[in-house]
């Protein structure tokens, strides 16, 4: 795998009675289709020892421009993704260039 220089970190909370269809659809559809466009490297999920919000996910990009392909905007904006994204909470998000 190539060494990723640009990461895109996630943080969320989910409503709890949205919680394990927001696990299954990260594991089922969100990662296995993201992992298929060219560019992106690798992604993974974390849960916080400590606070809010739970759940963090990296992305692993080849270059700043990967977010901005067709494919991956279909991904983001799936019938599934969107019933998803209305129950989310306290959402943040930061990418970043490694220095």
């Amino acid at each position: 795998m190539k060494n990723p220089r640009f990461l895109l970190i996630v943080a969320t909370d989910v409503e709890s009675e949205m919680e394990e269809e927001f696990n299954e659809w990260y594991e089922k559809e969100h990662i296995p289709e993201l992992l298929e466009i060219p560019g992106v490297l690798g992604a993974h999920r974390y849960i916080s020892m400590n606070g809010t919000p739970k759940y963090f996910t990296i992305y692993e990009h080849e270059n700043e421009h990967v977010r901005e392909k067709e494919e991956y905007k279909n991904v983001l904006n799936t019938a599934w993704a969107k019933r998803i994204r209305a129950h989310l909470i306290n959402f943040k998000k930061v990418f970043l260039k490694r220095i």
